[in-house]
């Protein structure tokens, strides 16, 4: 119940824009770092493989040589599994709520509804989270325009696909910042439609094998064994999954569409505009999805950020109550969608009904 209250009362209290909302953010934030750090391997996808490889050596190369070198650091230093996944998520967190700080938006409306989703997901995806956060601080530094702040950027986005080998894409995201907010939108809007068409054609025609060894590339770049990238991304994907990851993906692009439509100098805003370049990615995620349905996390990942942006919008141009009803409906719309989508109320094998009910201690005495 603390879970339900921590999100209801957080919504509530982002209507409220002063500068209380810098404490209450940093109390969520600290609520769902614990609740992320503090999940035992029974609870959560992944947990238990983490957890048994926490011993490895960074020349194992089981995962990314950031990742590896980092948790094997606390290893040498005598600490627990519990102890450094509870300072990484706390870690990650933090950069997270700093990177979101920087664009200036509403974070109780940020968090608030990241803790909806993707939260719940993110508590599996170690890896992706560390990167996610590190790709979010580089955001914020790559929408100026001083030449210190890009090298910062770029040495971010390094750093953050050295915890996941699938952030090696957003390095692509400083050359979109020399394109036009309306060309970006026209790549996205109609790169949409397109990689659609060429995905179904791919699924039904092209060998996995292509797709394969792009990812192979990627591995080996990043310091992974090559032959994760074929057991891991080369097994192909089920359409039929493939197509409710599409179908969330159109909605944030409707939604970025609307808010463009509305308010078109958003995309000379360059705060918008590097957060809504990172939607090429997610269009083009489109495509890897026809070598394995793990590429899912791109368009995940679109949300995350595109949230940033969604944020900022709900702040700066939210300012009457008719589209106040429209912005909430919309984000209650993305949110049904994600959480389908991800299988939250799934309660087979493959769901995460049984975890959610665990993580949000909706029912604490319940044994799964």
């Amino acid at each position: 119940m603390i879970y339900l209250l921590s999100v209801i009362s957080s919504l509530h209290l982002s209507f409220i824009k002063n500068k209380k909302q810098i404490g209450w953010s940093l109390l969520l934030i600290a609520y769902l770092a614990f609740l992320m750090g503090a999940v035992t391997p029974g609870h959560s996808f992944d947990t238990y493989a983490y957890q048994l490889i926490y011993s490895w050596t960074p020349g194992s190369h089981r995962f990314e040589p950031g990742y590896m070198h980092l948790s094997y650091f606390f290893f040498k230093l005598g600490l627990p599994y519990a102890t450094f996944r509870l300072s990484y998520y706390a870690a990650a967190m933090l950069i997270l709520w700093w990177a979101v700080k920087r664009f200036g938006g509403n974070l109780l409306t940020y968090f608030s509804i990241f803790a909806v989703y993707p939260f719940l997901v993110e508590i599996t995806q170690v890896r992706n989270f560390g990167m996610v956060a590190l790709v979010a601080l580089a955001l914020s530094f790559l929408k100026g325009k001083q030449k210190w702040e890009w090298v910062v950027a770029v040495l971010l986005l390094i750093l953050a696909f050295n915890f996941q080998a699938s952030g090696m894409l957003y390095l692509l995201l400083p050359f979109f910042m020399f394109l036009k907010g309306t060309t970006i939108q026209k790549i996205v809007e109609r790169g949409y439609w397109i990689l659609l068409v060429i995905t179904t054609i791919i699924h039904y025609f092209v060998p996995v094998g292509f797709a394969n060894k792009l990812v192979y590339v990627a591995f080996r770049i990043a310091g992974r064994k090559p032959s994760d990238a074929f057991s891991h991304f080369g097994a192909g994907s089920s359409f039929s999954i493939a197509i409710g990851y599409f179908i969330f993906l159109g909605l944030i692009v409707y939604v970025w569409k609307y808010f463009i439509n509305r308010t078109p100098e958003i995309l000379d805003d360059r705060r918008y505009k590097v957060l809504y370049s990172v939607m090429t990615i997610a269009v083009l995620d489109i495509l890897l999805i026809s070598s394995s349905i793990d590429f899912e996390r791109y368009i995940r990942d679109g949300f995350t950020f595109s949230l940033i942006a969604f944020a900022m919008y709900e702040y700066e141009y939210v300012n009457n109550p008719r589209i106040k009803r429209i912005f909430w409906t919309l984000m209650a719309i993305l949110l049904v969608i994600g959480t389908i989508v991800y299988k939250y109320w799934y309660p087979g094998q493959t769901g995460r009904l049984q975890f959610v009910i665990y993580l949000t201690q909706f029912f604490p005495n319940l044994n799964w």
